[in-house]
């Protein structure tokens, strides 16, 4: 599985440690979002983290132009789910996740939405 990851933080850091232990592939978009053209074919889900700077513009442009699920990393708390709530997205991360249980959330949330499956998306 290809995954677009953007995001900067420790967090970010686990998250593609796990990813890539898991044998995917793991595209950084972080540096700006030039890097995600032509990859409209080839990548299976997207992971923002909701503190990145630009995180809900990021998140925007991947449903808009790539039609991927895309997942946020997200802090627990008032705050957290603030930021959640205006998003719309397919599903979330815990910035608190071990490698075990973000494998196990981005597998699920795979197999809940598909590559196509934007109609089911998460809104609040």
């Amino acid at each position: 599985m290809k995954v677009l990851l953007y995001g900067y933080d420790c967090a970010t850091e686990r998250v593609k440690a796990a990813l890539l232990a898991g044998g995917h592939e793991v595209i950084d978009i972080s540096g700006g979002l030039d890097s995600v053209v032509g990859l409209e074919e080839s990548v299976s889900l997207a992971v923002v983290d909701v503190d990145a700077p630009q995180a809900s513009k990021v998140c925007r442009y991947l449903q808009e132009n790539l039609d991927i699920p895309v997942v946020v990393i997200l802090g627990y708390g008032e705050k957290g789910w603030s930021k959640l709530d205006k998003l719309i997205v397919d599903g979330y991360i815990p910035r608190s996740a071990r490698q075990k249980e973000l494998m196990a959330r981005l597998k699920a949330i795979e197999r809940r939405v598909g590559k196509t499956a934007t109609d089911v998306r998460w809104t609040h």
